[in-house]
């Protein structure tokens, strides 16, 4: 009998959750695209949950992946879901993520993921493949394998679809990507190289979300470091950014104003290109009259 305690009921509600999983992992091999979407589903929705299995979940990984190496022919819903069960799942636990980024397919995954991101017509699929990426991206092992399979020009690239498309989300899940690919500072030179300074400085100032700005702010003041005045110049370079940047600087929010206070006497404090900081400022001034 259960206890008030509820020891055994919440025994009982492990043991169910591990029969889900390990139910819906069974379903990822059925040849019907509702069956595996609706198991994916399943275990996007309760990989979290405090009783799944470690070592459970990680039967899910070479499944999933593989569902989406060869999302081809496959529909919609099962794109979708294989990408938000694979992003839960390696979310779980870093030992799960480094299952996936250390196992043979990972290249063809990333591969596969980031044509999902550019390519895919359906917007909530190419949302769970850049969310997926971001998550691989949560170690530096899986920023090089991201960065080999090529990931700097194809996120920059899925930038501009994500303008046309006008989705909010799936702006912040790109800049979310490349504020995790600029955490590593041996490709600053490669994703500077790429335009991802000046790409990510045309999505900030189109966008009115705030994971954009946070993101995007972040990602700048991995880039525009002192020792960076190349980078420095790039970001000055794009017209509007500085107003912009001075306008950020008055947010409500306290993560965004800081960093624009600080990307702001960045580029206020070079001399080289204070004159331009300062023309831009009075231009500005004079349009607000």
């Amino acid at each position: 009998m259960a206890t008030r305690g509820g020891g055994h009921a919440s025994d009982t509600a492990g043991e169910r959750l591990i029969a889900v999983i390990r139910a819906a992992i069974k379903l990822l091999d059925a040849g019907n695209d509702v069956a595996v979407a609706k198991a994916a589903a399943s275990i996007a929705a309760v990989a979290s949950e405090c009783g799944a299995s470690t070592e459970l979940l990680g039967e899910a990984i070479p499944k999933l992946s593989d569902l989406i190496v060869n999302a081809g022919g496959k529909g919609t819903h099962v794109r979708r879901n294989s990408c938000a069960a694979l992003t839960a799942v390696m979310g779980t636990h870093e030992s799960l993520l480094r299952q996936a980024i250390s196992s043979s397919g990972c290249n063809r995954l990333i591969l596969s993921l980031l044509d999902m991101a550019n390519h895919d017509l359906d917007v909530p699929t190419k949302i769970n493949a850049v969310c997926t990426i971001g998550q691989i991206c949560q170690v530096p092992e899986g920023v090089g394998e991201v960065i080999r399979a090529g990931g700097i020009h194809e996120i920059l690239s899925a930038i501009s679809w994500a303008g046309h498309s006008g989705d909010e989300r799936l702006e912040a899940s790109i800049a979310d990507v490349i504020c995790a690919l600029a955490t590593e500072k041996r490709y600053h030179l490669d994703l500077a190289r790429e335009g991802a300074i000046e790409k990510l400085a045309a999505l900030l100032l189109r966008s009115s979300s705030r994971e954009v700005e946070v993101r995007a702010l972040m990602a700048f003041g991995m880039l525009l470091g002192k020792d960076h005045s190349d980078n420095q110049a790039r970001l000055a370079g794009v017209h509007g950014i500085v107003s912009r940047l001075v306008k950020l600087t008055q947010s409500e929010d306290q993560d965004i104003k800081i960093i624009a206070q600080t990307l702001f006497r960045t580029l206020a404090s070079n001399s080289t290109l204070r004159p331009g900081v300062e023309a831009e400022l009075r231009a500005a001034a004079q349009v607000s009259k």
